[in-house]
């Protein structure tokens, strides 16, 4: 009796261990329905995300779908509700075994399937992906389980290891050879392909988890209210420019320093409104007329409402109708670094709308268009996380609009160089004499140029220039009514030269170093 006793109590510990282990190995799925993922690439920058939007159980088998977005549907057409970069569907079979499925977009394509195994034995190899033009394919092998930490957590991770063969078994040279996906016990795959760009693309991309939701975690989908999260003390100096294409081609130029003074936010929880100091400057120059400014020290009010802005709150990529235009959609990216050398800030969250930012409906298909703002369109507009927007930079300056973020002040950190309001105001500087250009030839210039004094003014002068956002960039000296010099140290771009008389005038001129 003992003896049954006994070997009944060893069969319960047996059967819970199996029990467990069976259990312990479910647990292992590419993907997981209760949270949002956020993935990012370690060149770009970029972001991705998973969120499961529904499921589907057919027979013994889970569909799970991701969000939707612009896809194209065939050379000439794109859909607002195609598949995302992780494909059409991801079916979740039997024994561990995950395919992902992005099905043809026309009659001439066919199905792009990959298979994972998550219960897969050590150094067992299978396909991967099979190419369609050829008789090459990516294989997947489970080279090692180790605990591994990312985003604060420790897991239980399976490194299965990729490599590109032909049909004899023998490797091939690809960018996709020793690169690894990562599927961890808890979290789900944690280093993904962005399936998308297979098999179109040679140079694979390969993404690494950076934050979930559910409890939040690391890096997270950019809202509204987080890109204007501010506090009193909180300053933004801007210097936005713009030169018209029309003619006279009016050169526009403002400077803005903004002082958060205080926050007010809604009981609804989907606004803030914030009372702001603002010292701005607007001068608009034109070939022809000097220029004319005008000057403000004033307390402004500005609400933000993610009602309003429905594009931050949908995740990167994601289709989102433009509710003031029918039949035009958009979207957006997600990163941690601007593109644009102009306005980089590494490290700060962002979201950016890229340059096909709108796309209208036609039939049944949707193409990139503008939206009727003119240069809008051609550039990208980007949001940073407590830092606002939009910031964004034209690649020719000289024909399309700015808008530079130079300086800020968060608490007690402070990045770039501050403009200063008596500056921006001319404080001091007699009303008549602000706007009258001075002479400078050759311009555009590639090093050296002329300055001119106007008549009437005797040296010496005083000059001093600035770059479009205010920023001091020399201080020199002028011994006589005209003079050279030289600033092929400057990078490309539009310069602000100010000539002081020794009788108080000031003058003014722009230079452009090709």
């Amino acid at each position: 009796m003992k003896s049954l006793y006994k070997l009944s109590k060893t069969l319960i510990i047996f059967c819970c261990s199996l029990s467990t282990a069976l259990i312990s190995a479910q647990n292992y799925k590419i993907i997981k329905t209760d949270a949002a993922y956020y993935f990012i690439d370690s060149v770009m920058l970029n972001m991705i995300a998973i969120r499961i939007d529904s499921t589907k159980t057919i027979g013994n088998e889970i569909h799970y779908y991701n969000f939707k977005q612009i896809r194209p549907a065939h050379d000439s057409c794109s859909i607002a509700n195609g598949a995302s970069w992780l494909g059409d569907e991801v079916i979740e079979k039997p024994n561990g075994i995950f395919i992902i499925k992005k099905y043809p977009y026309s009659s001439n394509d066919s199905t792009h399937t990959y298979t994972i195994l998550t219960q897969s034995d050590l150094n067992q190899p299978w396909h991967f992906y099979d190419f369609h033009s050829a008789t090459d394919y990516v294989e997947a092998r489970l080279t090692g389980i180790k605990i591994m930490s990312f985003l604060n957590l420790t897991d239980s991770v399976r490194i299965l290891t990729l490599t590109r063969k032909n049909s004899a078994g023998e490797i091939i040279e690809s960018t996709v050879n020793t690169q690894k996906l990562l599927l961890s016990k808890n979290y789900g795959i944690i280093r993904i392909l962005k399936f998308d760009n297979i098999p179109y693309y040679e140079m694979y991309d390969f993404y690494d988890l950076a934050g979930k939701t559910n409890p939040e975690t690391g890096i997270t989908n950019l809202k509204t209210l987080q890109i204007y999260d501010f506090e009193p003390g909180d300053e933004f100096h801007t210097a936005y420019f713009c030169r018209s294409s029309i003619i006279p081609y009016p050169v526009t130029r403002i400077s803005t320093i903004s002082r958060v003074l205080e926050k007010i936010t809604f009981p609804s929880g989907d606004s803030v409104s914030y009372r702001i100091e603002q010292c701005r400057s607007d001068c608009i120059t034109h070939e022809t007329h000097g220029s004319t400014c005008e000057y403000s020290l004033d307390t402004i009010f500005q609400t933000y409402s993610a009602l309003q802005t429905p594009e931050f709150e949908t995740e990167p990529l994601e289709t989102v109708p433009v509710s003031s235009l029918n039949n035009w959609t958009t979207y957006t990216t997600m990163g941690l670094a601007a593109w644009n050398s102009h306005i980089l800030l590494y490290n700060i969250p962002l979201k950016y709308i890229p340059t096909t930012q709108y796309w209208s409906k036609n039939g049944d298909c949707y193409s990139p268009a503008f939206d009727g703002s003119g240069f809008r369109g051609y550039y990208l507009e980007y949001y940073y996380k407590g830092l606002g927007g939009p910031y964004y930079y034209f690649d020719e300056p000289a024909w399309g609009p700015s808008n530079l973020l130079v300086y800020y002040k968060k608490g007690t950190e402070v990045w770039g160089i501050p403009l200063d309001c008596d500056s921006l105001r001319q404080v001091g500087v007699p009303e008549l004499k602000r706007s009258q250009p001075i002479s400078i030839y050759p311009n555009p210039t590639e090093g050296t140029f002329v300055v001119a004094a106007p008549l009437g003014t005797s040296p010496p002068y005083r000059i001093v220039i600035f770059d479009i956002s205010g920023r001091l960039m020399t201080t020199l000296t002028m011994n006589s009514r005209s003079q050279a010099f030289d600033v092929s140290g400057f990078t490309a771009g539009i310069y602000i030269c100010r000539l002081e008389a020794e009788n108080g005038l000031v003058y003014r001129g722009k230079i452009i170093r090709q």
